[in-house]
């Protein structure tokens, strides 16, 4: 017979399945909108050129290269899904193949998240914020390391229930293997995982799974020996020491802290209006917790993975540098972490979600996660070039069949919002970068003629973006910032150190024909 309490439970569950249904629509809705929006304008970095080449080089020559030389400052295992994507269709190209592969690695990572907890609102926060929607629209390698992440919490929670080991050794295996070939950040975050997996599930699934992170880590130590053999550097480039202070990068990553909060919670105020309602009806004393009730909700070990990743990320960075704390170096950790909150709010009041307010969620995050320009960019001022159109359009001027090698300061943009790319504008030549500051150790005028003398034939340095000598001076001139002085008074003043050595500045003055190509032997420079 059908009681009341079975009624209700059906009502629970309906009303459940109805949640999810409405929040996966959302959630694909947001990355379709999103990846429409993305080819349209764009969304590349420098590194998103690299990914783009590599890619093309799998397709042309079935090797991880460029120009016909192994790469390895990114992993090749992005590109290479990039390369799959677009060799299946036979008909799109790698940068529209890119986009493709985002939707389908984060819309798979919402799904994976969701049967993994059985959380729907935990997906479905954990995708739809300004921070994962604002790395989504980038071609950048992240969204693979989120979809490793996902498939491998999906793995160890099935082992963790009792489900098969075997086939979920395997899954994870694959997990990790995909997350270590798509991103060299992964492998510390493998690592938080199995920490993460031991507090949140204990020992024994610990002791188990450890043999799949081990083998994944052996993986990951052969593919850095193999490219420290071919390049003479494991992750493909030099890495210098963090060159900031340690004040600066604190207050830096406080700041950033800060504002990572204020776009998160500002896009999601109408939960917010639910868990105040429901406060306000049923009284404070709803908030009374104890630590077994936290420990035991699924999704606990998002916020152990999101607070020990932020953790390990905020001194990594005080000893190496790469890019400052944003939201594509330490965004994951701080969506893991507020959107576990989140829902443990949400699971343990029983506080409902409505489909409008999930709807004006999803809205509010595809807005903020806009850059500056949006309204420019959709307003139809500034528009995207067919992507294969502007590789084609992309060549350098005036640069003769002769020369071989090309000294740059810098390379014009392609288009507008879209960033410059020595390997395309220099295609079939030798590039050489006077290295700057903060990415590099400064240019000096041995260690740029030592690196020219690596290649034979004709040189010349390429002057053509500077039209007069007050433009050069105000490139040269450009400063980082790197330090913080307290005392000037009660805000502290930030303190800037010059991105070119002084002598290499000399070095190029003494050479510098404006608007032109210059030989590298002027002057006597070898």
């Amino acid at each position: 017979m059908f009681s009341l309490s079975n009624k209700r439970r059906w009502f629970s569950s309906a009303l459940m399945k109805k949640q999810e249904i409405t929040a996966y629509i959302l959630i694909i809705s947001a990355l379709i909108a999103a990846c429409i929006y993305s080819i349209n304008v764009g969304f590349i970095t420098r590194d998103s050129w690299k990914y783009l080449e590599i890619s093309e080089s799998l397709l042309d020559h079935g090797s991880c290269t460029i120009d016909g030389s192994y790469y390895a400052m990114f992993p090749c295992g992005y590109p290479f899904l990039i390369a799959i994507i677009s060799a299946i269709s036979g008909f799109i190209d790698t940068f529209t193949a890119s986009k493709i592969a985002n939707l389908g690695l984060v819309f798979c990572s919402a799904i994976l998240i969701h049967r993994a907890s059985k959380n729907i609102l935990l997906a479905f926060f954990i995708i739809v914020n300004p921070l994962t929607l604002k790395i989504f629209h980038f071609t950048v390698s992240e969204n693979a390391l989120l979809f490793s992440l996902a498939l491998s919490y999906y793995a160890i929670v099935k082992i963790h229930e009792g489900y098969s080991f075997k086939k979920y050794a395997a899954v994870l295996s694959i997990a990790l293997i995909i997350g270590i070939s798509s991103r060299y950040a992964f492998a510390p975050l493998a690592f938080i995982i199995f920490i993460t997996s031991f507090i949140v599930y204990g020992k024994n699934l610990a002791i188990r799974s450890f043999p799949i992170f081990a083998v994944s880590g052996i993986f990951f130590l052969s593919y850095l020996t193999f490219n420290h053999y071919k390049l003479g550097f494991s992750t493909g480039m030099p890495r210098i020491d963090s060159p900031e202070s340690i004040s600066f990068l604190i207050l830096y990553f406080i700041l950033f802290n800060g504002l990572a909060f204020v776009l998160y919670f500002g896009a999601i105020i109408p939960a917010w209006f639910s868990v105040f309602r429901e406060f306000k009806e049923k009284g404070l004393s709803q908030l009374h917790l104890n630590v077994s009730q936290v420990k035991e909700s699924p999704i606990f070990f998002f916020f152990v993975l999101g607070l020990i990743y932020l953790t390990v990320l905020f001194f990594i960075r005080l000893r190496t540098q790469y890019d400052l704390y944003d939201t594509r170096t330490i965004g994951y950790s701080l969506v893991f972490i507020y959107s576990s909150v989140l829902c443990f709010i949400f699971d343990r009041y029983k506080i409902n979600m409505s489909s409008k307010k999930l709807a004006l969620i999803t809205g509010l995050s595809l807005f903020i996660s806009q850059p500056f320009d949006y309204f420019r960019s959709i307003s139809g001022t500034q528009t995207y070039i067919d992507f294969s159109q502007m590789k084609e359009n992309y060549k350098p001027a005036n640069l003769s069949e002769e020369i071989e090698t090309v000294v740059y300061l810098s390379v014009p943009e392609p288009s507008i919002g879209i960033p410059s790319s020595p390997i395309l504008y220099y295609k079939g030549k030798n590039s050489i970068m006077v290295d700057r500051a903060p990415y590099y150790l400064p240019e000096t005028p041995e260690s740029l003629k030592q690196k020219i003398s690596l290649y034979n034939g004709s040189c010349v340095y390429d002057f053509s973006s500077f039209n007069n000598i007050k433009e050069l001076e105000a490139y040269l001139n450009r400063t980082h910032r790197s330090d913080i002085d307290f005392s000037s008074g009660l805000i502290p003043s930030i303190i800037s150190r010059p991105m070119f050595d002084e002598n290499i500045k000399q070095h190029i003055y003494q050479r510098f024909s404006p608007g032109s190509l210059v030989p590298c032997n002027k002057a006597g420079n070898a």
